[in-house]
């Protein structure tokens, strides 16, 4: 079955965080985060609204 794109953004929804012991590992780092399959992009917008709620900001490309 294959999920539209709203479908997939609400799939992925609260399924990344980081821990409160974890904050170290990506404050003030440079991250790149890499979807292998990118359809919609629900699932790096999902892993880039958490890193952003860290204190990261994000790009898109």
């Amino acid at each position: 079955m294959e999920l539209g794109a709203k479908a997939r953004e609400e799939n992925v929804r609260g399924v990344f965080a980081i821990g409160k012991e974890r904050d170290n590992d990506v404050f003030g780092k440079r991250l790149v985060l890499v979807d292998d399959v990118y359809t919609t992009g629900a699932t790096v917008a999902a892993a880039a609204r958490v890193l952003r709620k860290a204190g990261r900001r994000t790009s898109r490309f």
